[in-house]
């Protein structure tokens, strides 16, 4: 018997939820999610028409987003069925790319480990912990702290979660940091008595993020305490940890003495009440190369220093440049915080930049115009030029002849003959 199939109407476009709109809102987000789940189902039954060869793709992305629409959802775009075709490819291309950023991870935690003796003749192990493309499973978390003895494990995770970080994005690293301690019942994280206050600024937003975490067993956790501590320079801030056990050090006569000065050393300088980053480590500097020479006998062997060969270009105005942005930076490190001062660093930096490729630019049209006269000279001057990274290929940048600018490997090679012809003359 032959079915007759009645075209039902579309609702109206003002009673249509529209989807994939880029909206950020939570009632958005949930929208697009919803339209992608029924995209996803339709396309699934109409694969089989799909992968065939002689199909008519087009009419089967728009009976795609018909059916859409008969669910309640606008697509947007005047070809809807190349709409829901574009969504599917970007799905395909985020899933490869997620899927092959972590098939690629054969070093997904980067962790080394001290173990000493406390005073009490027991054992306590410390971790220092990496996790730098802040993916790990729960397994991976609970291997670093299934210690039967005591232990602090500590370091960069680049986890977020809300248990420590408000108004953060829960990543992978984050929801595994968060379950593994209470999987094991042997693990507690140090509160974090930072809370408001970020363990890392990123350098391009000033933002401030909790990266920095510390997880001990039971025993040690009871009245162990973490805080920030100085501005040193880098964008990860100082983490100080106190736990309640001292080391006790089985070391030799000369260690002993060597730690006897120290400690004396410390305690002389008052190191503990300098608060300037700089001139505590100016004074410890000083105090560990002291004891050194008092304790230690030199080596008389000495490495080559490697100092790196004069650039043709580098110039006066350069030098000067590159003190004033390093002198910037030196200057933003003491104050992470403050924004004028990083733009203030950006600007002088972008100065410097700048400055470099221009007296770049001035060297290489010196060599073209005026040109050593003999080969050794001029390949010293273009192998000075190029290193360090440079892409030596022929087609690696555009050059201009005649007013016209091409980057075809054959004319280049001709261009450069020919003025090589000019320089170097054979007398014949």
């Amino acid at each position: 018997m032959k079915m007759e199939i009645e075209s039902s109407i579309l609702p109206d476009n003002s009673a249509l939820k529209e989807c994939w709109n880029g909206g950020k809102r939570t009632s958005q987000l949930n929208i697009g999610m919803e339209a992608t789940e029924l995209l996803l189902n339709l396309l699934k039954e109409k694969w089989s028409l799909l992968i065939e060869d002689r199909t008519n793709k087009k009419q089967i992305w728009n009976d795609i987003a018909t059916g859409l629409s008969k669910q309640g959802f606008l697509v947007r775009g005047e070809d809807k069925g190349a709409t829901c075709r574009t969504k599917w490819e970007n799905l395909r291309k985020y899933y490869r790319t997620y899927v092959s950023k972590f098939n690629q991870n054969t070093d997904i935690i980067e962790a080394i480990g001290v173990k000493t003796k406390c005073t009490n003749k027991k054992s306590i192990t410390f971790t220092s912990v990496y996790i730098p493309k802040a993916y790990c499973e729960v397994e991976e978390i609970e291997s670093l702290i299934s210690e039967p003895n005591a232990y602090v494990t500590g370091g960069d995770f680049n986890g977020h979660h809300s248990m420590w970080e408000t108004n953060t994005r829960e990543n992978k690293a984050g929801r595994s940091i968060h379950e593994a301690p209470l999987n094991t019942h042997s693990a507690c994280r140090l509160p974090n008595n930072t809370r408001g206050h970020g363990t890392r600024v990123v350098p391009a937003t000033g933002r401030e993020t909790i990266l920095d975490l510390t997880i001990t067993s039971p025993r040690i956790a009871n009245s162990s305490t973490i805080a920030l501590g100085l501005h040193l320079g880098s964008d990860n801030l100082l983490i100080i940890t106190t736990i309640n056990a001292a080391p006790n050090r089985e070391t030799g006569q000369k260690w002993e003495e060597w730690n006897g000065n120290i400690d004396a050393s410390l305690k002389n300088k008052n190191l503990k009440q300098i608060m300037d980053p700089e001139q505590a480590m100016e004074i410890f500097s000083e105090i560990l190369e002291g004891t050194n020479e008092k304790n230690f006998k030199k080596s008389g062997t000495h490495k080559p220093i490697y100092t790196e060969p004069d650039r043709p270009w580098w110039d006066e105005n350069c030098q000067i440049l590159v003190e004033l942005a390093r002198k910037a930076f030196n200057t933003w490190k003491k104050a992470l915080l403050s924004m004028e001062i990083r733009d203030a660093w950006k600007k002088v930096k972008a100065k410097k930049k700048k400055g470099i490729i221009t007296a770049k630019k001035e060297a290489w049209m010196a060599f073209i115009t005026v040109g050593p006269r003999d080969q050794p000279k001029m390949w010293s001057f273009v192998k000075c030029m190029l290193e360090k990274g440079c892409n030596l290929s022929p087609d690696s940048t555009e050059i201009r002849i005649s007013e016209k600018l091409t980057d075809d490997p054959r004319e280049k090679a001709e261009l450069f003959l020919e003025i090589f012809r000019k320089i170097h003359t054979t007398g014949r």
